[in-house]
């Protein structure tokens, strides 16, 4: 596993499309282990850890984790089920930064971040 820098990560999923503009139903891999950029293995679940990007061809994903704030590039594994999930790369979710540290105009993660916070995890808490 990789820990890239932001700006480093947001490079890699350039061509990979925003999770809100029509992301593979993750609703299946609930409870999936996937390990983590802060060394922890985590389960996925919609609230604590939602993608927010889809590279759906290649069953690759990110997700964000609220417990240490890390953004994770995933991909399914597993041959019949899908058992686990391998961490391509990471980084630290920099939430003091303008736009959290991203730079791109498209895609603009830092915007497709911003539903997941409102609608799932406060920041501060």
């Amino acid at each position: 596993m990789s820990i890239l820098t932001t700006k480093e990560f947001e490079q890699k999923v350039q061509g990979w499309k925003i999770y809100s503009k029509g992301g593979i139903n993750m609703s299946p891999y609930t409870r999936v282990p996937f390990d983590c950029g802060c060394g922890k293995t985590h389960k996925y679940n919609n609230i604590d850890s939602p993608p927010f990007m889809d590279n759906h061809s290649n069953g690759q994903m990110c997700l964000m984790v609220k417990e240490c704030k890390y953004l994770n590039a995933v991909e399914l594994r597993g041959k019949f089920n899908i058992d686990r999930m391998e961490n391509l790369f990471s980084c630290k979710f920099e939430e003091k930064k303008k736009r959290y540290g991203f730079t791109l105009g498209d895609p603009k993660i830092d915007k497709e971040i911003d539903i997941w916070i409102a609608e799932r995890w406060n920041l501060g808490g």
